[in-house]
């Protein structure tokens, strides 16, 4: 009676045999079930191997508590981790985990934070693990590769810049091809240690001409970063670190990021440098070509020098240039909350001129002109020409004020914010009227998230 039962579940384990796909067309065949895990069990995983996934799984629990993503050795010790034995051949097991391409993506990464933790300990790990990096470095696939560097960065262990500095400069000797691969992580992931110690360095491997653009990215990013923390604390320092910028690197490369980094140096020489592509591009294509290069960078910068030139760009003969340069002005109207009442009235009317302009008959005009109002008069009415040229006097001036309402909207309830909308909304230009009282309920709304935030 008993032969039934096993023959059954075996026949049904043995029918699996061939799969179906989704889409019901014969897929290969191939083991499955219960048969397959008799004659095929999986490989006994070392029982040292899985002791040191396991405090690595601990280290990298610890990580979600405060100070989250924190990976100091302080830190750890503070959050009371346990470390395991920190020695030789316990870095050289973790080695091979992280360069098995079996090994399951979530224990590599804690196994390369582990490794990380390990070199901030012991020097003479860290030189084992670069040793072993620049031996073979085709033995890391792209993402442990940049997993591995973007955790001895964090670790901030001593030196970890200059480790991964050395690094880079040996495997771009070492390496047969695609260097590119391991050289740009390390320089995006050092972002975080570099100083104004590197910025020559930086800068001459931007203007060698074997340097990648994807390279030349993170550079640039490494450089926008020095000058960032540089002008907080000496925006002098960091104009001078512009202006160098400007001199030292090859002009075809300054684009991208590197604009950024003149704009937050608030570089003289960089926005020389910009005026000057501007007008050199004579061709309207050319002209708005260059413009989108350097609009952002123009939106962010770090001082007031660039306001009249801005304003000056509203009245480009390119539409869009002329439009841009409008929410430019209002970008940079935002940049800096710091300003005292009279900056701000000061750079209102370098941006806005005299808002006090009568635009009432906007709304009334808009009701004649506009392609969409039911009331729209023909071309051919004696009365269009005159309407069509009172709308071309005011409508600018009309569109500044909008413009500058919904700029405001981004502030929180400063005197001066409040002081200047208050005015707009009392304006006799109904529509401005509006997207005034729209703005001042924003900056309560903005004032009241930032004060709940700060409780």
């Amino acid at each position: 009676m008993m032969l039934p039962i096993l023959v059954i579940p075996l026949c049904a384990i043995l029918s699996r045999h061939t799969l179906v796909s989704s889409d019901e067309q014969p897929a290969k065949t191939r083991p499955v079930g219960i048969l397959h895990a008799i004659f095929n069990p999986p490989p006994r995983e070392n029982k040292q191997d899985r002791e040191l996934l396991d405090i690595a799984a601990t280290i990298t629990q610890s990580l979600y508590e405060p100070p989250k993503g924190d990976l100091r050795l302080e830190t750890l010790h503070r959050k009371n981790v346990d470390l395991g034995t920190i020695d030789r051949p316990a870095a050289q097991r973790l080695l091979r985990l992280i360069k098995d391409p079996e090994r399951d993506m979530g224990d590599s990464r804690q196994a390369i934070i582990y490794l990380a933790v390990m070199m901030a300990k012991d020097e003479t790990i860290r030189q084992l693990v670069i040793d072993e990096i620049v031996k073979k470095p085709e033995a890391y696939d792209k993402e442990r590769f940049d997993w591995l560097t973007q955790n001895i960065a964090a670790t901030h262990m001593p030196n970890a810049k200059q480790l991964l500095l050395n690094l880079a400069d040996k495997i771009n000797t070492k390496a047969s091809g695609n260097q590119d691969m391991y050289i740009f992580p390390i320089y995006k992931n050092i972002a975080g240690l570099v100083d104004a110690g590197d910025f020559d360095a930086m800068v001459k491997l931007i203007n060698d001409e074997k340097t990648s653009g994807k390279l030349t990215g993170a550079l640039a990013n490494n450089l926008y970063t020095i000058i960032e923390s540089t002008y907080r604390e000496n925006p002098e320092a960091a104009a001078a670190l512009g202006d160098k910028l400007v001199s030292d690197v090859n002009e075809k490369k300054m684009a991208g990021q590197l604009l950024l980094a003149l704009a937050q140096a608030g570089s003289p020489k960089g926005l020389e440098m910009i005026k000057k592509r501007m007008a050199a591009a004579t061709d309207p294509r050319n002209q708005y070509g260059v413009w989108t290069n350097v609009k952002q960078a123009l939106a962010m910068w770090s001082n007031d020098s660039v306001v009249p030139y801005l304003v000056e760009l509203r009245t480009s003969s390119h539409p869009m240039i002329s439009k841009e340069a409008d929410t430019a002005l209002a970008a940079l109207l935002n940049h800096d909350s710091t300003r005292t009442d009279e900056e701000f009235d000061r750079l209102v009317d370098l941006v806005h001129g005299d808002l006090d302009t009568d635009t009432s008959a906007y709304e009334e005009l808009d009701k004649w002109l506009s392609p969409d109002s039911p009331s729209r008069l023909s071309e051919s009415d004696p009365r269009y020409a005159g309407l069509q040229a009172r709308m071309e006097n005011i409508k600018p001036i009309h569109d500044r004020k909008i413009i500058f309402c919904k700029s405001l909207a981004n502030h929180t309830a400063k005197p001066y914010i409040l002081r200047h909308l208050e005015k707009m909304r009392m304006d006799r230009d109904r529509p401005v009227a509006r997207e005034a009282k729209q703005s001042l309920e924003r900056v309560h709304s903005n004032t009241r998230k930032a004060t709940a935030h700060t409780h």
